[in-house]
């Protein structure tokens, strides 16, 4: 839907598809409890929170 809207993309999508790879879930699933709800990938937080910042 995001490529469908915005057909060259955005500075937001153009960091996501370089920088996928930066983060990877095993580099930093010891931040996160084991125990619990399985939740969004810790790799896809860590490229949320640089996006985030990004942005501002």
């Amino acid at each position: 839907m995001a490529r469908a809207s915005n057909p060259r993309g955005t500075a937001a999508m153009w960091v996501r598809d370089r920088l996928d790879e930066l983060f990877a879930d095993e580099d930093i699933a010891d931040w996160y409890p084991a125990d619990g709800r399985r939740g969004l990938s810790p790799a896809r937080l860590a490229m949320v929170s640089v996006l985030q910042f990004a942005r501002t």
